[in-house]
């Protein structure tokens, strides 16, 4: 996945991204998907965030050490990806 030049955040910076009642995209992901899902951001966890999909069931976005977040878009964030430790992206989500 080729985004171009990202600004890599803290997880603590992403609490502001991803505050309760935002809604999302998840984009990619490592379960194969069909085109983008909606959420929309429930709960911020000790683990990550649980997420409301549209058929109304909890995902989770759990972290694990190692990862990075990488923020994209000018002026503002628009899309948020996060790496695991190999530089696969997790989770891909765009800011709705």
């Amino acid at each position: 996945m080729s985004l171009g030049p990202g600004t890599i955040i803290s997880r603590k910076e992403l609490q502001k991204l991803f505050h309760v009642g935002r809604k999302l995209e998840l984009l990619a992901c490592y379960v194969p998907m069909n085109g983008a899902q909606p959420r929309t951001v429930k709960a911020q966890r000790s683990y990550g965030y649980d997420m409301e999909k549209a058929d109304g069931k909890v995902s989770r976005l759990s972290f694990e050490t190692g990862q990075r977040i990488e923020v994209y878009g000018k002026p503002f964030p628009v899309e948020v990806v996060i790496w695991d430790t190999a530089g696969i992206a997790a989770a891909h989500y765009r800011l709705l």
